[in-house]
């Protein structure tokens, strides 16, 4: 009797539009795993779901699936989701699968870590390493050596004297053999306002069809407490939570906090944990063994088996825009994620983005607010320090006033922010002899000094020079001026006022890795830092709970820029760092440098008039026709090779032919005309907010025929205009 044959829509993680058809002797489902052939290597591939439009190729050209995977299929909902990522973001759709799953963790067997328990009766020698290492088991948490020096970022040796001393005790962690107990949660000490706004949240939530909630709270207020009451709420029912954050450094914080109040269900999610936590995590989630997720934007793609509820914290973070590969954002995607699971979303923020702003006053999403500081902490006092006007010496970047006001918090223990947006040393370097800037030779942009590593680096393809002392130009030898500061002249600067005070450097140069991030900010929240200096990185989320002064040096940086975000993107950063400032006890005080102290953002942070900016900059939008109103898409075609950009656009600009509804702008020179070797041309479409604008963009592209080494990258709702 011969044998069935059943031909199979496989789709693969490389850059194709559509699932290649292979040949089985059964049935295989949607969203199963298959290892295949292609070309003369084997991969993995999904089977795919929806396979009606394709053309059969020669069934004799048809090569056999190798074998299916003995694990659970990949949902429905995630196929959908990779669909619609595809097909809004105009991405190849085997692009956009390879972010749900990597064949190389496929390939790897799954060993469990050894994981260990703190012991409290066992009294060891206390040392400031190993105090870390005690603080963070609280309660009965669990924790694998990598994950004990991710956190603190002491040795190995220090963890391994406090197993050989039984301090820490091995114990078994395989959560697909522990019994899922909800009575074990530990319940949240809510504040009135925090127990309304949880309580209104459930009700929300209790409605037949999944809701978008937004939780507006003032910085400090506890938002990530209220939410998640919300998530235990949605555990009861056996599904499960994903809390989206902007930034990896603030993972291993939110992971203790929810570990402390739901053991060991849940996971963390981003590119810095290992390969085998990749391969746990995915497997765990798959089969919902694991029910809550702190992760990265990359998180959207795991595969839920029930999912219930997603958190976008500082949902208003640009950080969510992933600019390479699969352009996307991840705020826009959890609602899409949300909606095609059946789920609920809450977007939390002090400062929501224009776009939530909008939503919440059409009624689209509800909105619950937290008015107060937890604890009745109050809310920091900020004012404007005019520099026209101020006291200040020649090379010098720090008024006397602020350095008068810095002397008082440490005489009192208490802890300072210096907060400059600007990396290194100096922005822009010159040279005396010959008049020359120094400009990445890969990139048209300024290269940046960093002392502390003696190079010139380039923020944009990671060029560096091996000397800072010799111009790139002429080559003679210290004429080099450094123009404007960075957060490494200021510490400088500072170091020579206060030569005995403890510095701790934030920002991405200067810390390595999460190791670096979490030991530093350990240190800081322990008091054992007095100043911190840092970019953007310093104004995420973070609870300092000694720090009670901040003074933001060039407050006005970046509202010159040429985006049609820079004030909302300004006023959100300003507000945000604004508010690590006094978020106990003690009352905080900010004060910010700037050369523009009248401009309306600047006095909308220190009046506390947020929805009145809101509203002058959502009208101002409006009346030009600028998202959230409208829709944008950027084109960007580059190539080594000048020539071949000029012909790209050329042809593109002759073949475009957009309905009358969509303006299209361009080709003009991008404002960054070269980076990592490649020049670029821009153009920028804007239409109604419909498919309509995708759709011709998909269309006019194809059209074209473009020459080898040409690319074109397509940005849909643009966040970055360089």
């Amino acid at each position: 009797m011969e044998e069935n044959v059943y031909y199979i829509p496989v789709l693969l993680p490389i850059a194709v539009n559509k699932p290649y058809f292979y040949r089985h002797t059964k049935l295989v489902t949607s969203g199963s795993i298959v290892k295949v052939p292609i070309s003369n290597r084997e991969t993995y591939g999904v089977v795919w779901h929806n396979s009606d439009q394709m053309d059969m190729p020669d069934k004799n050209k048809i090569r056999n699936i190798i074998s299916v995977m003995d694990i659970n299929s990949l949902p429905l909902d995630l196929l959908n989701f990779v669909e619609w990522v595809s097909n809004y973001y105009l991405s190849p759709l085997g692009n956009v699968l390879k972010a749900s799953f990597r064949v190389k963790e496929l390939e790897r067997v799954f060993k469990l870590d050894a994981c260990y328990q703190i012991d409290r009766n066992v009294l060891i020698k206390e040392t400031p390493q190993r105090k870390l290492v005690e603080d963070i088991f609280v309660g009965d948490i669990i924790l694998t050596k990598a994950e004990i020096i991710s956190k603190t970022g002491v040795s190995y040796s220090v963890i391994n004297h406090m197993v050989k001393s039984q301090k820490l005790k091995a114990v078994e962690n395989n959560t697909q053999n522990k019994i899922f107990d909800p009575n074990e949660f530990r319940k949240s000490k809510l504040s009135k306002e925090q127990d309304i706004a949880a309580r209104d949240l459930i009700q929300i939530f209790n409605l037949k069809e999944a809701q978008t909630v937004v939780l507006d709270g003032v910085t400090g207020s506890g938002k990530t407490e209220v939410y998640m009451k919300a998530i235990e709420g949605f555990l009861l029912e056996n599904k499960q939570a994903l809390v989206l954050l902007p930034e990896i450094a603030l993972t291993s914080e939110f992971l203790i906090r929810f570990k402390n109040n739901f053991g060991e269900f849940v996971a963390e999610w981003h590119s810095g944990i290992s390969i085998k936590q990749r391969k746990r995590v995915w497997d765990g989630v798959l089969s919902n063994n694991i029910k809550i997720i702190i992760g990265a934007r990359s998180s959207l793609f795991l595969p839920f088996s029930d999912l219930g509820l997603i958190v976008v914290d500082e949902e208003h973070e640009s950080a969510y825009k992933q600019e390479e590969g699969i352009i996307y954002q991840a705020r826009d995607m959890a609602l899409v994620r949300s909606m095609l699971s059946n789920a609920n979303t809450i977007l939390s923020s002090a400062t929501p983005s224009l776009e939530t702003y909008v939503n919440i006053r059409n009624q689209k999403y509800k909105k619950i607010s937290l008015n107060k500081r937890y604890g009745n902490a109050n809310m920091p006092l900020v004012s404007i320090m005019d520099m026209k006007s101020s006291k200040i010496s020649k090379e010098s970047w720090i008024p006397s006033e602020l350095i008068e006001k810095m002397e008082g918090v440490f005489n009192k223990r208490e802890q300072v922010l210096l907060f400059l947006n600007r990396r290194g040393y100096a922005p822009l370097t010159i040279c005396r002899k010959c008049g020359v800037r120094m400009e990445c030779p890969n990139c048209s942009t300024w290269l940046v000094e960093h002392k502390q590593f003696n190079q010139f680096r380039c923020h944009h393809c990671g060029y560096h020079s091996k000397n800072i002392n010799k111009c790139l130009s002429c080559f003679a030898s210290d004429t080099l001026v450094p123009c404007g500061p960075g957060i490494e002249r200021l510490s400088e600067e500072v170091r020579k006022i206060f030569p005995d005070i403890r510095i701790a450097i934030m920002s991405s140069d200067h810390l390595a890795g999460i190791k670096d991030i979490n030991s530093t900010l350990n240190q800081i929240k322990s008091n054992n830092i007095d100043l911190i200096i840092g970019t953007q990185l310093v104004a995420k989320g973070h609870h300092f709970p000694f720090l009670t002064l901040v003074g933001v040096i060039d407050a006005d940086f970046g509202l010159g820029v040429t985006d049609m975000r820079a004030t909302e993107k300004t006023y959100q950063l300003l507000h945000q760092v604004s508010g690590r400032a006094g978020r106990e006890k003690r009352q905080g005080e900010v004060i910010l440098l700037t050369h523009m102290p009248e401009h309306p953002v600047l006095q909308a942070i220190v009046s506390g008039e947020r929805d009145l900016f809101y509203e002058e900059e959502a009208i101002m939008r409006e009346n030009q026709s600028l998202p959230p109103f409208t829709r944008m898409i950027s084109l960007i075609i580059s190539s080594r090779d000048k020539n071949k950009v000029t012909m790209a656009s050329k042809k593109l600009l002759i073949n475009s032919f957009p309905p009358k509804d969509i303006t299209l702008l361009g080709p003009i020179e991008a404002p960054i005309a070269r980076i990592r070797g490649r020049y670029r041309m821009r153009f920028l479409l804007k239409g109604p907010k419909n498919n309509k604008i995708q759709v011709f963009v998909k269309q006019w592209i194809a059209k074209i025929k473009i020459e080898h080494d040409v690319k074109i990258t397509v940005d849909v709702d643009p966040y970055n205009f360089l």
